[in-house]
């Protein structure tokens, strides 16, 4: 299992990292950067929020013979935006990365196989 989460290292800075079989890594823009580098929890969940918005965002799904309503104007529409597994009903007037921004919400602890 992989474990993410922010993670206080030795140095009392912050990162944004993922944890398997006791092993501890920086990912997301924090691994970019060579970790160690934010002053607080807060600001390696941001981090690793806005890496995944910046990365992993799609805004060209199209939902299987379904409609379902925006999530912002509830008009019907068959296409979603994406964060990672996160999906988001929302028609053409709404499926952007604003849109998205505001419906993401914070990163916290996340556990995957």
């Amino acid at each position: 299992m992989n474990y993410y989460g922010a993670r206080q290292k030795a140095d009392k800075r912050w990162d944004y990292t993922c944890m398997n079989d006791g092993k501890i890594w920086p990912v997301g823009y924090c691994y970019d950067a060579g970790g160690s580098h934010h002053d607080t929890k807060e600001e390696a969940e941001e981090c690793y929020r806005k890496y995944l918005l910046d990365n992993r965002l799609q805004l060209k799904g199209k939902l299987a013979d379904q409609q379902h309503r925006c999530q912002i104007c509830q008009e019907y529409t068959d296409r979603y935006a994406s964060v990672d597994h996160m999906t988001y009903p929302l028609c053409d007037k709404h499926r952007n990365r604003e849109q998205v921004e505001q419906l993401f919400g914070l990163v916290g602890e996340i556990i995957s196989s």
